[in-house]
């Protein structure tokens, strides 16, 4: 039997060797709780087959991508450079796939993202250089429809406004959003980019409030949702005569940050949500089955997909809430 080839390379692992699998994921910063429940379902996934594989013991490895375009290129890399890996699980946010998923293909690995939804990293007409991407989250086209559709149909809304912070994750969502909100006939009263690390939240939002809007999408991370999330009930009270304005957000912004910020702040307005938000940042607990148990921390107008690969598949088509709750 002559020696084993194949045209994306070749692992060769000894009798006994390890078979490493890396991960790529946001570890550290306001963004770590992303990358951090992943990486830690990965390791009970490899926990749960016994730590091996074809009897081989099973090598987890990782690098912090950041959530950004740079660190997700030098995520890859690193990765990339190393002749033992099989594999990757990665990367958290789109913005790190979209420069790392090549670096990592031409190098022969696959990467499978827990979490990357910009429509681009599996369009058809996506390119050679992602032949070897894939996910298992959903599509933003498919999450700004369904968010689009709660909106409308159960939270009652005409008029919305959307906030985006430049990446593909949240740009792309947003558009989604907004294309069919109006659609269902809607109305958009704005469109609004922010730049990461933005802190003054004021400019955007006071655009926002003179086309009267009922609810504001955001899509966005972990920092400046949190500092929008407690800047619109005063503001928009103040300059568009709105008394309550629904939030619809991303699940990135219940990371220890975001839920800080949130859980500092007073009085945020009172809404219903599609379903409840577990998370131990925010000091929730949530078994398989069993009932949640923790101290209300926040309560937010959240539509189901936005949320949705934290749950079962059947709630990405939820478009009606069920009894209000504290979350």
């Amino acid at each position: 039997m002559g020696p084993v080839t194949d045209p994306i390379g070749v692992v060769k692992i000894g009798p006994g060797d390890p078979i490493t699998i890396a991960w790529w994921m946001v570890v550290t910063g306001p963004n770590e709780a992303l990358g951090t429940d992943s990486r830690r379902g990965v390791e009970i996934a490899i926990d749960d087959a016994g730590g091996t594989l074809l009897g081989h013991p099973i090598k987890l490895i990782g690098e912090d991508s950041g959530c950004g375009p740079e660190g997700g290129q030098t995520a890859a890399t690193k990765i990339a450079a190393n002749a033992d890996v099989v594999a990757a699980i990665g990367s958290s946010c789109s913005s790190e796939a979209v420069p790392g998923a090549p670096i990592l293909w031409k190098a022969g690995i696959v990467t499978v993202s827990p979490s990357n939804t910009a429509p681009k990293l599996t369009d058809p007409n996506r390119g050679p250089d992602y032949d070897g991407y894939l996910r298992t989250a959903h599509n933003d086209k498919i999450q700004g429809a369904v968010a689009a559709a709660f909106a409308r149909n159960a939270l009652k809304k005409s008029r919305a406004a959307t906030i985006h912070d430049g990446s593909p994750y949240a740009q792309g969502l947003a558009n989604a959003f907004a294309e069919n909100f109006k659609k269902m006939g809607g109305t958009i009263t704005s469109q609004e980019a922010l730049s990461v690390g933005d802190t003054d939240m004021h400019p955007i939002l006071t655009r926002i409030a003179t086309g009267k809007p009922d609810m504001i999408f955001f899509p966005i991370f972990v920092a400046a949702g949190a500092v929008i999330t407690v800047t619109v009930p005063s503001l928009m009270r103040l300059r568009s005569g709105i008394v309550h304005v629904s939030f619809a957000l991303s699940v990135a912004v219940f990371g220890k940050t975001g839920c800080r910020v949130l859980r500092e702040s007073a009085k945020l307005p009172m809404a219903r949500a599609a379903m409840p938000i577990f998370s131990p940042s925010c000091g929730s607990t949530r078994t398989t089955t069993g009932p949640a148990r923790s101290k209300p921390v926040l309560v937010l107008s959240v539509p189901a997909p936005v949320i949705s690969c934290h749950f079962p598949i059947q709630s990405q088509l939820r478009t009606t809430p069920p009894d209000h709750f504290d979350c």
